[in-house]
């Protein structure tokens, strides 16, 4: 089975509208949604709503301008709600490294994985996943 990879321009106006919230601007002022490709792809049955890491070196001399390729899977974006999608990217964002756009930095497109702390954030934050709807709807899309 072929995937079918197509750009996503409009995650930008997600990751712009995350930062700008209240709630998580201090968190994601590191972001530079500038030099994050944005891209979905169309696979039925993936287990994965989304993933967020660098631009693979191979790939990287053609495209010179980003540092990230976040990826979000169709399908599962179509059945989100809009408080779901904040949420997944916010997920995504938060691999992000504070040094991860500083080319003189050893963690320059790099990314962290969740740690416990990051864990609980989200999970005190939003809670079960019945309960992301509210929480986004109140600190975002207020």
């Amino acid at each position: 089975m072929t995937i079918k990879y197509t750009k996503m321009p409009e995650l930008k106006d997600v990751v712009t509208l995350l930062k700008k919230s209240p709630e998580y601007n201090g968190k994601l002022n590191h972001i530079n949604e500038e030099r994050v490709m944005y891209a979905s792809y169309s696979k039925k049955n993936s287990k994965t709503k989304a993933k967020i890491g660098p631009i693979p070196q191979r790939f990287a001399i053609f495209i010179e301008d980003y540092d990230y390729l976040l990826e979000i899977n169709q399908e599962s974006w179509l059945s989100s709600s809009e408080s779901e999608r904040l949420y997944t990217v916010l997920h995504e964002l938060l691999h992000i490294p504070a040094e991860g756009f500083d080319k003189e930095s050893k963690h320059y497109k790099k990314t962290n994985q969740h740690d416990l702390q990051d864990f609980k954030e989200l999970v005190t934050r939003f809670g079960t996943e019945q309960e992301v709807d509210k929480v986004m709807a109140d600190s975002v899309i207020g």
